[in-house]
């Protein structure tokens, strides 16, 4: 599902209608494709919750390795590679992991406090307070909470 997932993006980024009525058949075809559709401009290529990937492909990072290393360096591509859990993204990016010595920089996000959120927000303290008792202080989940609208509503759209 994922490699279907990236083809759709792809295909929409760069307007590909090939791309947009087939599916890339592997992750070689992936790398190969972005190597040479961002040969002119810098491109940003987040893979959130990267373990999901590995779950379905174990090869995954070793594939990722290679294109990084024959292909990708000497490209304009940021890859930035996020995971929830720390002690999963140490594994990925460890000393048995064929990425090992690849990462740039590691930046570990930290919750939003609620005496933070209190600062920028300017609504009622009584509905924050309801807000961040249900989605928290991880920002995309906050994030996607409407404060224009009620807790139930956010509680049945957002969440159920």
């Amino acid at each position: 599902m994922t490699l279907e997932r990236f083809s759709k993006d792809l295909a929409e980024l760069f307007e590909d209608e090939t791309l947009t009525q087939t599916t890339l058949p592997d992750w070689d075809s992936f790398f190969e494709y972005i190597a040479r559709k961002t040969e002119e401009e810098r491109y940003i290529i987040a893979i959130d919750e990267f373990t999901y990937i590995v779950e379905q492909n174990r090869s995954f990072p070793s594939i990722l390795q290679d294109h990084w290393d024959l292909s990708l360096t000497n490209t304009r591509i940021f890859l930035m590679i996020c995971e929830s859990a720390v002690s999963t993204m140490e594994d990925i990016m460890g000393h048995e992991s064929p990425l090992y010595g690849r990462r740039t920089s590691r930046l570990l996000l930290k919750p939003i406090f609620f005496t933070d959120l209190f600062k920028e927000i300017d609504i009622y303290i009584g509905k924050l307070i309801k807000f961040y008792s249900v989605f928290g202080g991880t920002p995309p989940c906050f994030i996607e909470a409407d404060l224009n609208k009620t807790l139930e509503h956010n509680l049945v759209q957002k969440v159920f």
